[in-house]
């Protein structure tokens, strides 16, 4: 049912006066006179709403009264009320209208009740989500709910599905009284039945006004111009794995999706979401379709002072239309590569060009085209999504994507990734632990897009709240993440509870074996400084797949929070030198703070001036003293920090009252790779790193300040992160290798060459598949050794060093390189690659072609892959090696070198057809003297069949060597006899018979085209026949 405006079913009863017994002429009079009074109000009453309406009034409301029903109508503005009364006698009227959750609520005068009846079908279900975050295959559409229709004729409701009647109800939904009048609002027409004296009982009015004009309602503007926005995504498809809040899940992190193989990553996704443009209809309460075949866009490109409004062909297809509160709002497909965009030649404006385009309504011979507006394109890729409640809308701002990043051990840990001096808020937020509403997550978030290149934007004004991301495909989802922290392992998410909207986090105690319970559980003061772990996750709803994550703490908080006083810092340097090393036993910085620097740089400062009794009393160390507690900086307002920087511990604790408590400070060679690896946004690595951790003023202790932080900074003397090896020649053997192109070897390091297996053994079978490692001494992969200060990374480089495919010579690697394909899109595969060096060549159509397309005389055409030796190091860190590619060249197994047969015109008719095989290295099939004389080269190889196209033979008996046989003489014919062993046998290639029933001729030539098939594919080749002049000729000259 498609409902106008309030989409509403009214019900009101409206009595006449019930004759009674017939007492004398006057009463009967009277009885008439007031009949015919309540027939002409109502008439009255009727023909002010129509006439209202026509004016363009909007019908806004139905009120049940005392006796009837007031019906509101509001233009420009103004309201103005019409009464339907049943008469003194009536009963109150009855209004029904469709709630927001889609069900016929009514009110007979008390305020709306749901009926529970649905006014509109269900949607069917999506396909699930595949587990793993592999993206499921899509489910089949659902059918809809059925829901529930009012049929005037019975005055019960009947169910729908889909558009059709499946079932009649005893449902009422009209007045049972006698005489009484139902009203139903319904597609822009209010009917009122069971009125006394109208035509048929039935009044029908109509709600809409005749469309004047439609004015573009602009959500964009270019330079102060009223636009279109066309917006194009761009993002790598991500999984996330199943959580939930009980379990510890500290490790969970995204993944780039991957294909239905479980191998291959998903390409990166673009699409663009269809067009939408919103316009205010004039009248509002315009009568319109809602058909999409009923509109269209003109486009007109124009300059920018003087443009002329000829509509060129619309490139658009508008798909939907929806017409709501007196505005259209249009969504439409495009061809994007048709859109003509802004153009800027020089800032005075002229020659700046731009594409306009309006909306046309056309209905019944009427047309009405709305004002242009112009059209501008904007690219969105790389999304992040940021925490709304940061001071900062760029990188600073990005939520952390790993769980580990956000949580790392300490309970009150950040959220945002920031720089070392951003004044960020974490947790992300706070909520009281009796707040028995909870906290909206979507008002925690927001997210943003880099567009055309240029910089980032956000897409809600301040939060998720505003569903701006709906208007692109793209829709929030949240997730309790549960992790365990503390030796009892504490659960944290479960101290929480997502409710059924999805997005509302309650705080809440566990059950008595330490789980979450169900939304609504008790809250108690037991949950206090807990911090539930939220995922975040922006689902592209159109394509059913992940388009980015990222993880938030909240933490749950007292009631009050009070205020903090001052601070001071005291800072310890160190400058030893870093270098890559793969040592995890032993720590990249050991940074010690020696007792007498406690005592001078702490203890003695003018704002503590403390003994070492006064000081401990007074102060504690944030953290444990095992693992202290890090800052992102040394304010009032500092965040602890997750990650933290390293660990700083407690080596001496002060049990006896006579030693110094000393701090370490240590990283290890994984933390200290991963920062000093990792460039900003302007690509700059750093060069030193800090952290704090602080001393905290006792509960009830005083002192000027209540924080003193120490600040740890390393600047390391030298920063070595950057080894390289080298992949050369004394690693290979040089006999096994060839220069370039070609077929001796020892000439060179530049190629390997690859072929079928030799025959001669037991087991040899045609296998094409052959080892890159039997061209390297040793037969095994090894790289140049590299000197200090790498040297100690020579056996990790060897251990983990592996072949690979790379893209060259036109065909293309799969992502993990151990697949190779023929094409870009990656269609169909050439070989494969074991990641110690055994390729194996394909055996699919394609491929075959090009295997079998030259042989090995023409080297530089043969099959080629580009083939490239890896290694990795530890710490995520790779390496680069030098010299470290290579070609591998598939020489295909057999190849025909000649191919003849000879004819005298006029004497022979007959003749055999001469064929030389030979094997990749060389061997003629039928030499005595070949290698492995007594295998039949023949059946080793599968030679099966000799095919001659002799209908496509090729002649120069008229001087051109390319002219078809047949086109230029139909007197000569060709006739092939093919051999019928198989496997092929030596010297029985099949004959060709030769008639000329024409002239004699002189000596000519015919080329054949030939076939023959093997086992890795089909060989072509020519035939060509060699027809000597004519017996009689010959005679003649004689």
């Amino acid at each position: 049912m498609n409902k106008k405006y309030f989409s509403v079913l009214l019900m009101g009863a409206m009595t006449v006066a019930t004759v009674g017994t017939v007492t004398s002429c006057k009463d009967y009079d009277d009885d008439i006179s007031n009949l015919q009074e309540q027939i002409d109000k109502l008439s009255e009453t009727i023909k002010n709403i129509q006439t209202q309406i026509n004016n363009g009034a909007i019908l806004t409301s139905v009120t049940p009264t005392e006796n009837g029903m007031t019906i509101t109508l509001n233009q420009n503005g103004q309201t103005k009320n019409y009464t339907i009364s049943n008469g003194k006698d009536g009963q109150n009227g009855k209004s029904w209208k469709i709630g927001d959750n889609g069900n016929w609520w009514y009110d007979e005068g008390n305020g709306y009740v749901d009926s529970k009846f649905p006014a509109r079908g269900e949607n069917g279900k999506d396909g699930e989500n595949g587990t793993n975050g592999e993206n499921g295959a899509a489910g089949e559409n659902g059918k809809n709910g059925k829901y529930y229709v009012p049929n005037p004729e019975t005055g019960c409701f009947d169910i729908y599905q889909d558009g059709t009647k499946v079932e009649s109800t005893n449902i009422p939904y009209t007045a049972t009284a006698e005489n009484a009048i139902t009203a139903t609002w319904e597609k822009g027409v209010l009917t009122l039945v069971g009125v006394k004296d109208a035509v048929d009982g039935k009044i029908v009015l109509n709600l809409n006004s005749v469309l004047r004009a439609m004015v573009f309602n602009p959500s964009h503007y270019v330079d102060g111009v009223e636009a279109i926005d066309l917006a194009t995504y761009k993002y790598q498809p991500l999984g996330v794995k199943k959580v939930n809040a009980d379990d510890d899940f500290l490790a969970d992190a995204p993944f780039y999706a991957l294909l239905a193989d479980g191998v291959t990553v998903e390409s990166p996704l673009y699409f663009a979401p269809d067009m939408k443009a919103s316009y205010f209809l004039n009248p509002s309460n315009a009568d319109v379709t809602e058909e999409a075949k009923d509109y269209k866009f003109l486009m007109s490109s124009a300059k920018y002072t003087d443009f002329t409004r000829a509509a060129a062909t619309s490139i658009f297809t508008v798909k939907k239309v929806e017409n709501k509160d007196g505005k259209l709002n249009v969504s439409a497909k495009y061809d994007g590569e048709a859109i003509k965009q802004l153009t800027y030649e020089g800032w005075s404006g002229e020659n700046r060009e731009m594409t306009l385009v309006a909306l046309q309504y056309t209905k019944d011979d009427a047309t009405v085209t709305s004002d242009f507006a112009t059209l501008t394109t904007s690219d969105y890729s790389n999304v992040h999504i940021l925490s709304a409640k940061s001071v900062y809308t760029d990188w600073r701002a990005w939520l952390f994507t790993s769980a580990t990043s956000t949580i790392y051990s300490d309970p009150a840990t950040k959220a945002v990734q920031t720089s070392s001096t951003e004044d960020g808020v974490t947790p992300v937020a706070e909520v009281k632990y009796d707040n028995d509403k909870g906290i909206d997550l979507r008002s925690l978030i927001r997210t943003s897009w880099f567009v055309n290149g240029h910089g980032y934007t956000t897409v809600e004004t301040e939060n998720a709240t505003e569903e701006k991301v709906k208007e692109a495909g793209f829709k929030y989802s949240f997730e309790l993440v549960g992790y365990h922290t503390g030796v009892n392992l504490t659960s944290q998410s479960a101290h929480a509870a997502i409710a059924a909207d999805g997005y509302t986090l309650r705080p809440q105690a566990v059950d008595d074996n330490g789980k979450q319970q169900a939304y609504g559980a008790a809250q108690t003061r037991a949950i206090i400084g807990r911090e539930p772990l939220v995922r975040v996750i922006l689902n592209d709803t159109v394509h059913n797949k992940i388009a980015a994550v990222a993880y938030m703490k909240i933490k749950i908080a007292e009631n009050v929070t009070t205020a903090d006083p001052t601070q001071i810092t005291k800072d310890f340097a160190d400058n030893t030198a870093f270098t890559l090393n793969c040592d995890d036993a032993n720590p990249a910085l050991n940074k010690k703070v020696t007792w007498y620097e406690i005592e001078n740089k702490i203890l003695a400062d003018n704002e503590v001036n403390m003994s070492k009794v006064e000081f401990e009393d007074t102060y504690q160390l944030d953290g444990s003293a095992t693992d202290l507690t890090q800052f992102d900086k040394n304010t009032i307002n500092a965040n602890a920090i997750s990650p933290k920087i390293g660990k700083v511990i407690v080596t001496t604790a002060d049990v006896n009252g006579t030693m110094t408590q000393v701090l370490q400070w240590t990283m290890s060679g994984n933390e200290a790779y991963t920062h000093f690896n990792t460039a900003d946004a302007t690509g700059k690595k750093p060069t030193s790193i800090s952290t704090y951790v602080r001393y905290t003023l006792k509960p009830g202790k005083t002192a000027p300040n209540k924080y003193i932080y120490v600040k740890f900074t390393w600047t390391p003397s030298a920063i070595n992160i950057n080894p390289v090896a080298n992949f050369g020649n004394v690693n290979k053997i040089q006999q096994s290798w060839y220069a370039a192109n070609n077929l001796t070897a020892g000439t060179g390091y530049d190629e390997i060459h690859g072929n079928v297996e030799q025959m001669g053994k037991p087991t040899s079978n045609d296998e094409f598949k052959f080892d890159i490692k039997n061209s390297l001494v040793g037969n095994k992969i090894t790289v140049d050794k590299m000197a200090a200060p790498y040297d100690k990374l020579n056996s990790t480089v060897a251990a983990n060093a592996k072949f690979t495919f790379v893209d060259g010579h036109d065909f293309y690697a799969s992502a993990d390189g151990l697949t190779l394909y023929g094409d870009k899109a990656k269609t169909f595969k050439i070989a494969t690659l074991t990641a110690d060096g055994v390729v194996e060549m394909s055996k699919d159509a394609k491929a075959l072609v090009l295997l079998n397309a030259y042989s090995p005389k023409e080297l530089a055409n043969v099959l080629t892959a580009r083939v490239a030796v890896k290694s990795s190091l530890c710490w995520g860190a790779g390496i680069k090696i030098n010299n470290n590619e290579f070609d591998v060249k598939f020489i295909r197994p057999i190849s025909v070198e000649s191919a003849t047969a000879e004819f005298t015109d006029a004497v022979a008719t007959t003749s055999k057809v001469n064929l030389t095989f030979k094997n990749w290295n060389g061997f003629d099939f039928t030499d005595p003297n070949r290698a492995f004389p007594s295998t039949d080269y023949f059946a080793y190889y599968k030679v099966s069949k000799i095919e001659l196209d002799t209908d496509n033979a090729t002649t120069d008996l008229n001087g051109n060597s390319n002219d078809l046989l047949k086109k230029v003489t139909s007197l000569i014919e060709l006739k092939y006899t093919a051999p019928t062993e198989n496997p092929i046998q030596a010297n029985k290639y099949g004959t060709l018979t030769y008639n000329n029933n024409g002239l004699t001729v002189g000596t000519f030539h015919i080329t054949i085209p030939a076939k023959i098939t093997y086992e890795w594919g089909v060989l072509n080749t020519e035939v060509v026949v060699t027809v000597k002049e004519s017996q009689v000729a010959r005679t003649v000259r004689k």
